[in-house]
C-alpha cells in the first residue's frame, strides 16, 4: 500500500492510497486506487476510487468500477459522497454503465445508491462481513447496451428489445422480476431466433450451503421463436414455464419440478437431472409424470417443423395424447394413451380416423394396441381394424395378423418383425397378401379408367431398410382376361419427398377389345403381351424403362378400327398409314397380321421401335393382312416423352 500526503497542512493535504489484492466482506479485488483532494473552506472535497478486478459473492465477476465524487468526504468509517458519477466496465451484465450516485458510511455499513440512468437502486455492504443487501430497479433498458459476452455465452447475437426489472438481494438470496418487450435475437448458425417477443419472469436464487437453490416462472405472451426445426408462432394464450431445483457444487443440476403449459397444445409436469462433463451438459435422469398433447394445436406449434423436414408438411391432426416418460441412465420407460385421434395428409398419401391406442415401452418388453375406424393410403380406403404389437429389447413382432378390409377384399399382414438392437442394423420385415379385389371399383377410386378383373398378390418377404421398401414376392393382377405380373418391386422414401419406384412388369395375353375399350383409344381385337423392364418412377412419374408390347398371331380375331389406326399413327411417330388397293376412309375396320410398339425411355426421350423393320428404313407398327390391307409404318425413332404422354392423354379424352 502507498500513502501520499501533500505539503500544506493536514486540512489541505491530498491523499492517495494504492492497494493490491484485498477483500471487504463478500467483495474482493485485484487493485484499488483512492485519490482525495479536500476543500480548505468546507468539509466536502473531491475524491476518486478506481477498483479493478472486482469479484462478488459466489465468484461473480463484477469488473472495473470507477467512482468520482465532486462533493464528498473521507471519514474513518469510509468514503462518503453527496454527488458523484460512476463508470462500470466489464461487468456480468453491462458492457459499460454510467450513472450518478450517492454514498454514505457509518460504523456498521457502506451504503451505495444509484440515482440516475436506466438502472437505479441501493446496495448496503456491512463492514463487519455481515449480510450484503441490495435493491435494483431497471426501467426500459435497451438490450443492445448489455454485454456482448453475456449473449455470446448463451449462443446469441443481434439481440434487441427492452428490459425492465426489479431485483432484491439479501445475503445469499436473490429474487426479482424481469420483463422483456419487443425482443429479437438470432444465433450465429441460425438455429435459434426470435422476433417481437413479449415475456416476463419471476425468480428466486438462494446460494446458502454451497448449493444454489432456485425457483423460476417464465411467461411468453407474444412474439415468435425458432429452436432448431421447432417454430413457435405467437401464442393465443401465454406460454408458461415453471421450474424449481438446485445447482450443486459437483456440477449437477437437479430440477426437482418443472411445468410447461402451452394452453390448448402441451402441458407437462416432471423432474429432471443434468450433469456437466467435458462435452457439456447431458440429461441423466427424467421423470415426466404427465405429458398431454392436444391436437391440432400441439402439431401446429411443436411438431410441424420437425415433421415437415421429414416430408410430412401441412398435416391435419386432432385428438389427445396422454403420456408419462421415465429415463434413468440407459433405461427408458414410456406409457402413452391415444384418444379419438385423427390424422390427414393434404397430399392424399394417408389418413386415419377415430383411432385409439395404448403404448407401453420398457427395457425388456413393450406392447402396442392401436384400433381405428377408417384408414386410407394413397386414396385407398380401409375399414375398421386393429394392430397389436409385442416386443423385447431387440425386436418387435406382430402379436396377431393384421387384416385391413379394402373394397370386397382385404390386405392381410401375417408376419411383422422389426429388429432394432443396433441403429445401423434396424430393419422391418413382413409377410403379407392381398385377398382378391374387384378392379372395377379399385380403378374408379384411383381415378384410372374403369375396367374389370381381379387384383391379388402375395408378399412373402417385404423389408424396409434405410427408407427403402422392398418386395421379394410378386403382385398378380387378373385383368382384361389376361394376367399382369409385377416383380422386384422397391419403393424409396414411400412417405417422404420425391418417392422413387423400381419394378419389373410383365403382362400376358390381355384382351385388346377390353383394353382399348377401357382406355378409349379406339377399337382393336386380338391379344397383346409385353413387358416394362427396369421400370423406374420418380415422384410417381416414369423416368426410365425398356418396354415392348406385341400382339399374338394365333388370336382368333385381329382387327383394328379407323380411330385406333389414327391414334397409333400419331403415337408411334408414323408418317401415315400405307393402304393397298383401297382408300382408308371407306372402311371402319381393317384386319391385321401383327402389331406392336417398343419404347426405351432415357433422359425424357423415348426411343421407339415396332414389330419388324420396313424396307423404307422405318418400322412396322401394324402389319396388315388380306384385303383391304393396311400397314402403319413409323419413321420417327426419337420422341419427346412428356409430349408423347400429352398426346396419349388427349387421345383418351376425345
Amino acid at each position: 500500500m502507498l500513502v501520499l500526503l501533500a505539503a500544506g497542512g493536514l486540512a489541505a493535504s491530498e491523499l492517495e492510497i494504492g492497494s493490491g489484492p484485498g477483500r471487504l466482506g463478500p467483495l474482493s479485488w485485484e487493485s484499488v486506487e483512492i485519490h482525495y483532494e479536500p476543500e480548505v473552506a468546507a468539509e466536502a472535497g473531491n475524491w476518486r476510487i478506481l477498483a479493478s478486478g472486482l469479484v462478488g459473492p459466489e465468484a461473480l465477476v463484477v469488473g472495473t468500477v470507477e467512482l468520482e465524487c465532486s462533493r464528498g468526504r473521507l471519514r474513518p468509517t469510509g468514503p462518503e459522497c453527496d454527488s458523484g458519477h460512476m463508470s462500470w466496465v466489464g461487468g456480468p451484465l453491462f458492457a459499460m454503465l454510467e450513472a450518478d450516485f450517492r454514498l454514505a458510511a457509518d460504523d456498521h455499513a457502506l451504503e451505495f445508491e444509484l440515482v440516475s440512468g436506466p438502472v437505479q437502486g441501493r446496495v448496503r455492504v456491512p463492514v463487519d462481513g455481515g449480510l450484503v443487501t441490495a435493491a435494483v430497479q431497471i426501467d426500459s433498458l435497451l438490450l443492445a447496451e448489455l454485454s456482448e459476452e453475456l449473449f455470446e455465452q448463451a449462443g446469441l447475437r443481434d439481440v434487441a428489445g427492452e428490459l425492465s426489472a426489479s431485483l432484491e438481494f439479501s445475503g445469499q438470496r436473490l429474487q426479482g422480476r424481469i420483463d422483456l418487450a419487443d425482443t429479437a435475437f438470432d444465433s450465429p448458425g441460425g438455429e435459434m431466433a426470435g422476433f417481437a417477443i413479449g415475456a416476463s419472469g419471476v425468480f428466486e436464487l438462494d446460494f446458502e450451503g454451497g448449493r444454489a437453490a432456485f425457483g423460476i416462472e417464465l411467461e411468453q405472451s407474444s412474439g415468435e421463436m425458432l429452436f432448431g426445426q421447432v417454430y413457435l408462432p405467437p401464442p393465443a394464450e401465454p406460454l408458461v414455464l415453471r421450474a424449481e431445483g438446485r445447482l450443486g457444487a459437483d456440477d449437477g443440476l437437479q430440477i426437482e419440478r418443472v411445468e410447461v403449459n402451452d394452453p390448448g397444445a402441451i402441458s407437462m409436469i416432471g423432474d429432471l437431472m443434468f450433469e456437466r462433463g467435458e462435452a457439456g451438459w447431458s440429461l441423466v435422469r427424467a421423470n415426466v409424470d404427465s405429458l398431454k398433447l392436444q391436437f391440432p394445436l400441439a402439431w401446429e406449434r411443436w411438431l410441424e417443423g420437425p415433421l415437415a423436414a421429414m416430408g410430412l408438411a401441412d398435416i391435419e391432426a386432432a385428438g389427445l395424447l396422454d403420456a408419462s416418460v421415465r429415463i434413468d441412465g440407459g433405461e427408458t420407460g414410456l406409457d402413452a394413451r391415444l384418444e379419438n385421434f385423427h390424422l390427414d395428409d393434404p397430399q392424399g398419401r394417408f389418413s386415419i380416423d377415430r383411432a385409439d391406442g395404448d403404448l407401453m415401452i420398457r427395457e425388456d418388453h413393450s406392447s402396442l394396441l392401436l384400433e381405428w375406424e377408417a384408414l386410407s393410403l394413397y386414396g385407398l380406403p380401409s375399414g375398421a381394424s386393429s394392430l397389436r404389437l409385442a416386443g423385447d429389447g431387440t425386436m418387435i413382432v406382430l402379436a396377431e395378423p393384421l387384416r385391413m378390409p379394402l373394397l370386397d377384399g382385404a390386405v392381410v399382414v401375417e408376419r411383422l418383425l422389426w429388429e432394432h438392437a443396433a441403429v445401423e442394423e434396424r430393419q422391418l420385415q413382413l409377410d403379407a397378401r392381398i385377398e382378391p379385389l374387384d378392379l372395377t371399383e379399385l380403378t374408379r377410386l384411383l381415378g384410372f379408367p374403369e375396367f374389370g378383373g381381379v387384383l391379388s398378390g402375395t408378399f412373402p418377404g417385404v423389408s424396409y431398410v434405410d427408407e427403402v421398401l422392398s418386395f421379394t414376392g410378386g403382385i398378380d393382377v387378373r385383368a382384361f382376361s389376361g394376367r399382369i405380373e409385377m416383380k422386384d418391386l422397391a419403393i424409396e422414401r414411400p412417405f417422404g419427398t420425391l418417392p422413387a419406384l423400381a419394378a419389373q412388369v410383365e403382362f400376358h395375353r390381355l384382351d385388346l377389345a377390353e383394353l382399348t375399350g377401357a382406355f378409349n383409344f379406339g377399337h382393336m381385337e386380338g391379344e397383346v403381351s409385353g413387358w416394362m423392364r427396369d421400370l423406374r418412377l420418380l415422384d410417381w412419374r416414369p423416368v426410365a424403362m425398356d418396354s415392348r408390347i406385341y400382339t399374338h398371331e394365333d388370336a382368333r380375331r385381329r382387327r383394328i378400327s379407323q380411330r385406333a389406326v389414327e391414334n397409333l399413327s400419331n403415337l408411334g411417330g408414323a408418317g401415315g398409314a400405307l393402304i393397298t388397293g383401297t382408300v382408308l376412309r371407306v372402311f371402319d375396320e381393317f384386319p391385321y397380321r401383327r402389331a406392336g410398339l417398343a419404347c426405351r425411355l432415357s433422359n425424357n426421350i423415348c426411343h421407339i421401335d415396332g414389330v419388324a423393320p420396313h424396307e423404307s428404313g422405318g418400322f412396322y407398327i401394324v402389319q396388315g393382312r388380306s384385303l383391304p390391307r393396311l400397314d402403319i409404318i413409323g419413321h420417327r425413332r426419337l420422341v419427346d416423352w412428356p409430349q408423347l404422354m400429352g398426346q396419349l392423354a388427349a387421345m383418351m379424352e376425345d
